[in-house]
């Protein structure tokens, strides 16, 4: 991610616009911005990064013609999240805030904990620290979370917060 965000230092507009493409799973093939197979008009996306849609283009025009970034933009790829619709379903969601969010094997240590209590994994949604201010881990498991699920997960020593929903 820094070697993208590199090479468009001290343009804090085009940053701007690359971590919303990102977060939202956006492509940029040819020119064009999409959503999967959907196409997103410049000003949709300007309006969202607050930026003027002259800046949306040219930077999908930049993308396009650059071998590098062309290969890692153009196949990027939109996913359902459950995080919002999970209680409808019967879901359970934890969130979790990590120390370090770098930190190896938050994942794994909570999937256990979560494995131990014979629960599945429908999705896990890692936020990536370099997009996010703050990021946060959300897993959705297909049945709520136990209560005393939580002071074990609080135990890992890289989480700083829980929350379950």
């Amino acid at each position: 991610m820094n070697s993208i965000l590199k090479k468009f230092e001290g343009k804090p507009a085009k940053i701007r616009v690359i971590k919303i493409i990102i977060s939202y799973g956006l492509s940029i093939k040819d020119g064009s911005i999409y959503c999967n197979d959907i196409e997103i008009p410049f000003a949709s996306l300007a309006r969202v990064a607050e930026v003027d849609q002259r800046v949306v283009k040219e930077l999908a025009e930049e993308i396009s013609s650059d071998q590098f970034l062309s290969k890692i933009f153009s196949k990027l790829r939109a996913a359902a999240n459950m995080v919002s619709v999970a209680s409808e379903l019967g879901f359970g969601v934890i969130e979790i805030t990590a120390k370090d969010p770098k930190e190896e094997g938050i994942v794994a240590a909570v999937a256990s904990i979560i494995a131990s209590a014979k629960l599945s994994i429908k999705q896990v949604i890692a936020e990536d620290p370099e997009i996010y201010e703050e990021p946060r881990l959300y897993i959705i498991t297909d049945g709520q979370i136990p209560g005393e699920l939580i002071p074990k997960i609080k135990k890992i020593s890289s989480v700083k917060s829980i929350t379950i929903f």
